[in-house]
């Protein structure tokens, strides 16, 4: 008797919990592996402000959904490192940035691996600055190029790394 009533007590309680895991999983949703993620600069990015191994603040531009259902909210943060940071040089030598990304949010907390790369390269002028400063003027050697900059508001891709089952926002 008191072994029946054992059992029928864990069937009970795995009925009653189990029934709301099994629920909670069966509204999960997959996020395949590359899937296209809008992201968008939230400042102004140059070499000058922005070292190699900075955190760059960037968000998602766009909801991103499957089957009508947002996974990831558009204003998720996203994690971004500058990668390459060179100043523009003499010569005329421009500068360049390239900022790579790394990861965000999905709606229900879940570290989302994204894969992609922005980069920016300022005009070189060293054509004109060599032969001004051959013919004219030595000091126009001192010209410096365009800084790579990235404006704010730029928008870039990311694609997603691995898939992953989300709970969507209702």
């Amino acid at each position: 008797m008191k072994r029946d009533f054992c059992f029928y007590l864990v069937m009970f309680l795995v009925f009653v919990f189990g029934s709301d895991c099994f629920a909670q999983e069966q509204r999960k949703i997959k996020l395949t592996s590359q899937t296209l993620v809008v992201l968008r600069t939230t400042q102004h990015i140059d070499a000058e402000q922005f070292k190699v191994g900075t955190t760059v603040p960037l968000d998602v531009a766009v909801d991103v959904k499957v089957d009508d259902e947002i996974l990831i909210a558009a204003g998720a943060p996203v994690m971004a490192v500058v990668d390459n940071a060179e100043t523009e040089g003499m010569i005329g030598m421009g500068g360049e940035i390239s900022v790579a990304i790394q990861s965000t949010t999905a709606v229900d907390g879940t570290v989302v691996a994204l894969t992609g790369n922005l980069r920016a390269k300022g005009e070189s002028e060293v054509g004109g600055t060599v032969a001004v400063g051959l013919i004219l003027c030595p000091l126009a050697l001192l010209n410096t190029g365009e800084p790579g900059i990235i404006s704010g508001g730029s928008q870039m891709r990311a694609f997603t790394i691995g898939e992953y089952k989300i709970l969507p926002r209702r």
